[in-house]
């Protein structure tokens, strides 16, 4: 029998599925709040998405357009946020814009060992790793001290500074290892399933169930999968939102 039988899920299937945990989740929040089991189910969809940015990373052909689209399409749902509801609070896609300049920054402080492979990996880059290091601390300027510099509203970026670092985190075995295979695969679902109990500890109370999103990993065969659904999510994220909160402002009369 084939080893990796068992691995059945490509890129587009956990894609998929993390769309649906995430709509659980915004369903709980915003329609049905006392259902706490919509929480936990949404609490798989983050992991996953941090999952996928970080392989989006490795496979990205124009890092400027990967970070455009998630940077813009953040940037609209916190207009269409502010002017309806007033809030500052920084959606999901801000927290990956932040992730998607540290990795970027990352890829060109130590060569992508991957990327090289049966050729020199060239040197590691010290101004770079500077680089990398400063936005590090920014990211921590911006998600832990920068609301307490704002007392009087409710800024804060969603999942905070170890929510910005779990796709950085997802993504360094790339680097360190010569074959993006089932090895690399295993270790980066044990890191982010790790990296789930800081998050438990400094963001949602119900954050400890998104360890179970490293089953799903485990089945994931890394491949992109035949349906090209590239688009699908920048769309998919302001649409549902704004017809979930329709929904529950219209339950709520």
């Amino acid at each position: 029998m084939d080893r990796y039988r068992f691995q059945i899920l490509d890129g587009t299937s956990l894609k998929l599925l993390a769309l649906a945990f995430m709509t659980v989740d915004h369903v709980g929040m915003i329609i049905f709040p006392r259902v706490i089991v919509l929480r936990l189910i949404g609490r798989l969809a983050f992991p996953l998405f941090a999952f996928m940015i970080a392989e989006g990373c490795y496979y990205t052909r124009n890092k400027k357009k990967y970070f455009g689209l998630i940077l813009a399409v953040g940037i609209l749902c916190q207009v269409i946020a502010y002017v309806s509801q007033r809030t500052l609070y920084m959606c999901t896609l801000i927290t990956f814009a932040m992730s998607l300049v540290i990795i970027f920054a990352l890829q060109r402080a130590i060569p992508d060992r991957n990327r090289q492979k049966g050729t020199d990996p060239g040197k590691i880059s010290g101004p770079w790793c500077l680089i990398t290091a400063g936005l590090i601390v920014l990211s921590a300027f911006i998600t832990i001290w920068l609301p307490k510099l704002l007392p009087g509203t409710d800024f804060k970026v969603d999942y905070g500074f170890f929510g910005v670092l779990l796709p950085v985190v997802v993504y360094l075995p790339n680097l360190f290892l010569t074959d993006k295979g089932v090895l690399c695969r295993l270790i980066q679902t044990a890191l982010l399933a790790v990296w789930v109990f800081p998050l438990w500890l400094t963001s949602n109370k119900y954050e400890w169930f998104a360890v179970f999103s490293a089953v799903f990993l485990l089945l994931y065969n890394g491949r992109r999968g035949r349906l090209r659904l590239k688009y699908l999510f920048y769309i998919y994220y302001p649409v549902h939102l704004g017809v979930i909160y329709m929904i529950g402002t219209v339950i709520s009369k």
